[in-house]
């Protein structure tokens, strides 16, 4: 239902709304959910502040402060979905994409003071009981704010997947967690009038604490976004399935991915048949690029890779190698092997996958161990070279 609604109203108000590939149409989505959230937590906000006035409750007012923070996060979402969206300039040649992150930064922090805030009013009730009066018809105006808050979240987070915004999957938790303290304050309020007073403070630090972890988390996600976090692995998965769609290329390796906002930038290596002459070989790389900006919308660099057809030798090389591999937790896969030369003076070349981080001693031992290895068991093969792959370099197969 929340799907339908929201697909709705985006074709309603949002032209060209199913291309979202289009750095403009992405940002109409933003800015859609931004003002949505705006209006709707402001007529929340007023009813709930006025509940809280009419009948002094601490964790109402607290809720109303929560539910009205909502507003400034949404202006701050609009705001990086209208500047994110700039090109790029002298100053910022890749864009302004990231002020996404910078925006859920800005949010994470919002709610962390917002949590601080609520939990003191909490202790200061806690300190200072007193019971409320509340009427029933006012906590059924409560429990249908809860409904609208949780409607309101479900938007955002269909929005926030649809175009893969961070932004927009924190404020629907933002949302969310103002239903969850809704909620909480029907059940202090409830339990005030049973002769449980002092709960009415607890639930008000319990609010701060959730408010204060969540935006700690949020600001987490938004940071390593920034500092550079790793490709999901559905991404690399369809950038395998498009190269590999394209005749003559047999694999990609070596994916290197730079992400500003939604915009990616990549670089990946791509092994095809060595009988191919240079110009075939350029006009494949090309190809790879057209196909991954068109499915993906992102901009690609493709190195070529040129590979060997297997001969008997290769074949004994690569079970030698596998067998080390296995023996070796730290080490997950090899790609790329090429043997060079004539009779018994080949040399061999390959790339190693590692599965965590090797220092400059480690990876030093693991090449000499395998040309050793190598080296005694093919006697013909007088050369060894081995290059680990950097853990930026993302094994894509």
């Amino acid at each position: 239902m929340v799907g339908k609604f929201s697909d709705w109203l985006a074709a309603k108000l949002i032209k060209n709304h199913d291309n979202l590939l289009d750095e403009n149409v992405r940002a109409q989505y933003g800015i859609l959910e931004g003002w949505i959230s705006i209006v709707l937590n402001f007529f929340l906000g007023i009813v709930k502040i006025v509940l809280a006035v009419i009948f002094g409750s601490i964790s109402l007012l607290a809720d109303a402060v929560h539910t009205l923070s909502d507003m400034a996060t949404s202006v701050i979402i609009i705001f990086s979905f209208r500047y994110g969206q700039r090109p790029g300039d002298t100053k910022h040649p890749f864009g302004h994409g990231r002020m996404e992150q910078i925006a859920t930064l800005v949010v994470a922090i919002l709610l962390v003071v917002s949590g601080f805030e609520l939990a003191k009013y909490g202790i200061d009730k806690v300190l200072a009981p007193e019971a409320l009066d509340v009427s029933w018809w006012a906590l059924g105006i409560i429990l249908i704010t809860i409904f609208f808050k949780e409607w309101l979240g479900r938007i955002s987070m269909y929005f926030g997947k649809k175009i893969d915004a961070l932004a927009l999957e924190a404020d629907s938790w933002h949302h969310r967690t103002d239903a969850v303290s809704s909620l909480l304050v029907i059940i202090a309020i409830i339990a005030g009038k049973y002769g449980f007073p002092y709960l009415d403070g607890i639930v008000g630090m319990l609010i701060g604490a959730f408010v204060i972890y969540l935006g700690w988390d949020i600001a987490r996600d938004s940071v390593d976004q920034l500092l550079g976090s790793p490709p999901d692995k559905n991404f690399l998965k369809k950038v395998n399935e498009i190269a590999t769609e394209i005749p003559k290329v047999l694999a990609v390796h070596d994916l290197i991915v730079h992400q500003y906002g939604f915009q990616k930038i990549i670089s990946c290596h791509a092994e095809v048949p060595d009988t191919l002459t240079l110009s075939e070989a350029h006009t494949l790389a090309e190809q790879i690029e057209y196909q991954l900006s068109k499915k993906l919308g992102l901009h690609a660099t493709i190195h070529i890779d040129p590979v060997m057809p297997p001969s008997e030798q290769s074949r004994e090389l690569e079970e030698v190698i596998r067998d080390y591999i296995k023996k070796d937790e730290r080490l997950a896969d090899f790609h790329d092997l090429r043997l060079v030369g004539e009779a018994n003076h080949i040399n061999a070349l390959f790339d190693l996958v590692s599965v965590s981080d090797l220092d400059e001693d480690e990876q030093d031992r693991i090449k000499s161990d395998l040309k050793e290895l190598i080296s005694a068991k093919m006697p013909g093969i007088r050369n060894v070279q081995v290059y680990i792959e950097p853990r930026f370099a993302f094994h894509v197969g």
